[in-house]
């Protein structure tokens, strides 16, 4: 019972002095991300559209299209009519290193060609690339979050070993390996 009742009381302690304040304490952790900033980086990235298609002839004809800025929503519909698999498209912002396609090619604006996926022909629609850069708060409000709480723990930690130091009696420590 007593080991329930310590445990309880430990959670409710680093719920108080941890979890809870990290989250109320917003100012606390807006000051804890502009400290720690460079730690919240975005890499090298692309806005980009891939294109997955039926097959390479359907390819060929859009990555044309695309080249010349005229592939249209309309025509992407128009394509899809028959078969509404003929042409997915894919568009985000991609990280490098995040995806084994754009690994395989120069990153710089244009359409290039990728290797063929599950039996679709694939190429991709670079439309800029983006410098390394911070990473807004709003957009990393977790992983900022979870690094704030470990750091009041710490700092809780270090304010309770000011508090209670230990103290090692070493003829005790003795005795109980004799």
């Amino acid at each position: 019972m007593q080991e329930y009742k310590d445990g309880i009381l430990l959670f409710e302690l680093t719920d108080k002095e941890v979890w809870s304040k990290a989250v109320e304490d917003t100012l606390g952790m807006k000051n804890y991300y502009e400290t720690n900033k460079d730690d919240y980086m975005w890499r090298e990235r692309v806005d980009a559209t891939i294109y997955s298609c039926k097959d390479e002839k359907i390819a060929k004809k859009a990555s044309k299209l695309v080249g010349k800025g005229k592939l249209t929503a309309e025509k992407l519909e128009k394509c899809n009519e028959k078969d509404p698999l003929a042409i997915t498209t894919e568009s985000k912002k991609y990280e490098r290193g995040k995806n084994e396609l754009l690994s395989q090619i120069e990153w710089k604006q244009g359409v290039f060609n990728l290797s063929s996926e599950n039996d679709r022909a694939k190429f991709v629609h670079i439309k800029e690339v983006i410098p390394p850069m911070v990473k807004p708060l709003d957009e990393n409000l977790g992983q900022v979050t979870s690094d704030y709480q470990n750091y009041l723990e710490e700092k809780w930690i270090e304010r309770l070993k000011i508090k209670y130091p230990i103290k090692v009696y070493k003829d005790k420590l003795k005795k109980l390996y004799n």
